[in-house]
Protein backbone atom coordinates (compact mmCIF):
# COMPACT_ATOMS: atom_id res chain seq x y z
CA UNK A 1 0.00 0.00 0.00
CA UNK A 2 1.18 3.54 -0.96
CA UNK A 3 1.90 5.69 1.89
CA UNK A 4 0.09 9.11 1.34
CA UNK A 5 2.23 12.26 1.59
CA UNK A 6 2.86 13.96 4.56
CA UNK A 7 2.69 17.78 2.84
CA UNK A 8 3.01 19.48 6.12
CA UNK A 9 6.42 18.38 6.57
CA UNK A 10 7.37 18.33 2.58
CA UNK A 11 6.60 22.52 3.48
CA UNK A 12 8.35 22.64 6.63
CA UNK A 13 11.67 21.39 4.34
CA UNK A 14 10.86 23.12 1.48
CA UNK A 15 10.49 26.48 3.76
CA UNK A 16 14.13 25.46 5.00
CA UNK A 17 15.57 24.92 1.89
CA UNK A 18 14.39 28.45 0.69
CA UNK A 19 15.29 30.70 3.76
CA UNK A 20 18.83 29.39 3.14
CA UNK A 21 18.15 30.18 -0.52
CA UNK A 22 17.79 33.54 0.34
CA UNK A 23 20.63 33.68 3.04
CA UNK A 24 22.69 33.22 0.30
CA UNK A 25 21.82 35.80 -1.80
CA UNK A 26 23.95 39.20 -2.17
CA UNK A 27 22.46 42.81 -0.71
CA UNK A 28 23.45 43.73 -4.40
CA UNK A 29 21.39 41.14 -6.23
CA UNK A 30 18.78 41.35 -3.75
CA UNK A 31 18.66 45.37 -4.26
CA UNK A 32 18.81 44.71 -8.59
CA UNK A 33 16.26 41.66 -8.35
CA UNK A 34 13.84 43.78 -6.24
CA UNK A 35 14.28 47.08 -8.75
CA UNK A 36 13.74 45.02 -11.77
CA UNK A 37 10.17 43.58 -9.83
CA UNK A 38 9.05 46.52 -9.24
CA UNK A 39 9.69 48.50 -12.97
CA UNK A 40 8.42 45.27 -14.30
CA UNK A 41 5.17 45.57 -12.24
CA UNK A 42 4.67 49.14 -12.52
CA UNK A 43 4.51 48.45 -16.33
CA UNK A 44 1.67 45.76 -15.32
CA UNK A 45 -0.58 47.95 -13.03
CA UNK A 46 0.16 51.21 -14.50
CA UNK A 47 -3.64 51.17 -15.39
CA UNK A 48 -4.79 49.23 -12.50
CA UNK A 49 -6.70 51.57 -9.47
CA UNK A 50 -6.86 50.07 -6.30
CA UNK A 51 -3.52 47.34 -5.78
CA UNK A 52 -2.92 46.01 -2.22
CA UNK A 53 0.91 45.53 -1.82
CA UNK A 54 3.13 44.50 1.24
CA UNK A 55 5.71 46.37 3.11
CA UNK A 56 8.77 43.82 2.79
CA UNK A 57 9.72 42.19 6.23
CA UNK A 58 12.87 44.28 8.27
CA UNK A 59 12.76 46.67 5.61
CA UNK A 60 15.82 49.06 6.03
CA UNK A 61 17.44 46.80 8.42
CA UNK A 62 21.02 46.74 7.87
CA UNK A 63 22.94 43.54 7.53
CA UNK A 64 20.37 41.31 7.51
CA UNK A 65 19.36 38.77 4.40
CA UNK A 66 16.25 40.04 1.98
CA UNK A 67 13.62 38.24 3.50
CA UNK A 68 11.52 38.92 0.24
CA UNK A 69 11.28 41.48 -2.56
CA UNK A 70 11.58 45.24 -1.50
CA UNK A 71 8.26 46.49 -3.48
CA UNK A 72 9.05 49.82 -1.56
CA UNK A 73 9.65 51.48 -4.79
CA UNK A 74 6.51 50.21 -6.88
CA UNK A 75 4.16 51.47 -3.49
CA UNK A 76 5.70 54.82 -4.47
CA UNK A 77 5.41 55.10 -8.05
CA UNK A 78 1.87 53.38 -7.87
CA UNK A 79 1.10 56.61 -5.65
CA UNK A 80 2.43 59.05 -7.56
CA UNK A 81 0.55 57.21 -10.52
CA UNK A 82 -2.60 58.28 -8.52
CA UNK A 83 -3.68 54.68 -7.34
CA UNK A 84 -5.34 53.64 -4.28
CA UNK A 85 -2.26 51.52 -2.63
CA UNK A 86 -3.26 49.08 0.51
CA UNK A 87 -1.50 47.26 3.08
CA UNK A 88 -1.91 44.65 4.89
CA UNK A 89 -2.58 45.04 8.71
CA UNK A 90 -2.75 42.10 10.63
CA UNK A 91 -4.82 41.15 13.63
CA UNK A 92 -2.36 38.64 15.70
CA UNK A 93 -5.36 37.52 17.90
CA UNK A 94 -7.30 35.98 14.51
CA UNK A 95 -4.93 35.56 12.29
CA UNK A 96 -6.83 37.90 9.90
CA UNK A 97 -5.52 40.38 7.60
CA UNK A 98 -7.18 43.73 6.57
CA UNK A 99 -6.21 45.92 3.88
CA UNK A 100 -5.48 49.70 4.74
CA UNK A 101 -5.22 52.32 2.47
CA UNK A 102 -1.56 54.21 2.71
CA UNK A 103 -0.85 57.77 1.46
CA UNK A 104 2.31 58.80 2.88
CA UNK A 105 4.25 55.32 3.75
CA UNK A 106 6.81 57.11 6.06
CA UNK A 107 4.22 58.33 8.51
CA UNK A 108 1.56 55.63 8.03
CA UNK A 109 3.46 52.60 8.63
CA UNK A 110 4.07 51.77 12.44
CA UNK A 111 6.53 48.45 13.64
CA UNK A 112 4.40 45.09 13.80
CA UNK A 113 5.40 42.15 15.01
CA UNK A 114 8.04 39.58 13.44
CA UNK A 115 10.14 42.57 11.74
CA UNK A 116 6.77 43.55 9.81
CA UNK A 117 5.60 47.37 9.09
CA UNK A 118 1.81 47.63 9.27
CA UNK A 119 -0.32 50.42 8.62
CA UNK A 120 -1.17 52.66 11.65
CA UNK A 121 -4.89 51.63 13.24
CA UNK A 122 -5.88 54.98 11.84
CA UNK A 123 -5.52 54.41 8.40
CA UNK A 124 -8.88 53.36 6.64
CA UNK A 125 -9.91 49.98 5.52
CA UNK A 126 -10.28 49.63 1.62
CA UNK A 127 -14.26 50.22 0.75
CA UNK A 128 -13.82 48.50 -2.32
CA UNK A 129 -12.14 45.00 -3.03
CA UNK A 130 -8.25 45.60 -4.33
CA UNK A 131 -8.29 45.30 -8.30
CA UNK A 132 -4.56 43.60 -8.12
CA UNK A 133 -3.44 41.76 -5.15
CA UNK A 134 0.66 41.14 -4.66
CA UNK A 135 1.45 38.40 -2.42
CA UNK A 136 4.76 37.93 -1.11
CA UNK A 137 5.42 34.11 -0.29
CA UNK A 138 8.74 31.84 0.09
CA UNK A 139 8.41 29.46 -2.34
CA UNK A 140 6.09 29.55 -5.88
CA UNK A 141 5.85 27.20 -9.03
CA UNK A 142 4.76 28.13 -12.18
CA UNK A 143 1.27 26.37 -11.70
CA UNK A 144 0.90 29.31 -9.56
CA UNK A 145 1.52 27.47 -6.58
CA UNK A 146 2.40 29.50 -3.35
CA UNK A 147 4.51 28.44 -0.28
CA UNK A 148 3.62 30.73 2.82
CA UNK A 149 5.51 31.28 6.17
CA UNK A 150 2.92 28.78 7.53
CA UNK A 151 0.49 30.97 9.35
CA UNK A 152 -1.92 31.24 6.53
CA UNK A 153 -2.90 34.62 6.28
CA UNK A 154 -2.61 34.98 3.07
CA UNK A 155 -4.57 31.62 2.50
CA UNK A 156 -7.42 33.03 4.27
CA UNK A 157 -7.78 36.27 3.72
CA UNK A 158 -7.44 35.22 -0.63
CA UNK A 159 -10.37 32.81 0.15
CA UNK A 160 -12.65 35.26 1.11
CA UNK A 161 -11.81 37.72 -1.21
CA UNK A 162 -12.63 35.08 -3.52
CA UNK A 163 -15.42 33.87 -2.01
CA UNK A 164 -16.81 37.18 -1.72
CA UNK A 165 -16.19 39.10 -4.93
CA UNK A 166 -15.30 36.29 -7.29
CA UNK A 167 -13.04 37.63 -10.47
CA UNK A 168 -12.88 41.12 -9.23
CA UNK A 169 -8.85 40.77 -8.26
CA UNK A 170 -5.74 39.41 -10.23
CA UNK A 171 -3.55 38.02 -7.68
CA UNK A 172 0.15 38.18 -8.10
CA UNK A 173 2.78 36.37 -6.39
CA UNK A 174 6.47 38.21 -6.54
CA UNK A 175 9.83 36.53 -5.46
CA UNK A 176 13.10 36.02 -6.70
CA UNK A 177 14.05 33.51 -9.35
CA UNK A 178 16.00 31.11 -6.79
CA UNK A 179 12.64 30.58 -5.25
CA UNK A 180 11.16 29.29 -8.24
CA UNK A 181 10.52 25.05 -7.30
CA UNK A 182 8.95 22.48 -9.73
CA UNK A 183 6.07 22.16 -7.52
CA UNK A 184 4.69 23.25 -4.41
CA UNK A 185 3.14 20.82 -2.06
CA UNK A 186 -0.47 22.05 -1.84
CA UNK A 187 -3.15 20.90 0.63
CA UNK A 188 -6.94 22.20 -0.12
CA UNK A 189 -6.50 25.38 2.07
CA UNK A 190 -3.86 26.62 -0.28
CA UNK A 191 -4.31 29.25 -2.53
CA UNK A 192 -3.19 29.79 -5.47
CA UNK A 193 -2.19 32.83 -7.29
CA UNK A 194 -3.41 33.57 -11.03
CA UNK A 195 0.24 35.20 -11.67
CA UNK A 196 3.77 34.35 -10.66
CA UNK A 197 6.61 37.55 -11.23
CA UNK A 198 10.06 37.67 -10.66
CA UNK A 199 13.07 39.68 -12.30
CA UNK A 200 13.42 37.70 -15.28
CA UNK A 201 9.30 39.07 -15.63
CA UNK A 202 6.12 36.47 -15.78
CA UNK A 203 6.42 33.02 -15.52
CA UNK A 204 3.41 31.24 -17.80
CA UNK A 205 1.08 29.61 -16.01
Amino acid sequence: MTRAPDIPAQKAALRERMRTALDAVSPDDARAWSGEIASLLFARLASRRRVMLFWPINAGVRDLPMAEPDLRALVSSLLGAGAEVSLPRTDWSTGAISPRVVRQPHTDLVPGRHGLSEPASTCAPITLPPEVVIAPGLAFDTCGGRLGRGRGFYDRFLSTLRREHPGKATVIGVCFGVQIVPAVPREPVDEAVDEVWTERGSLAR
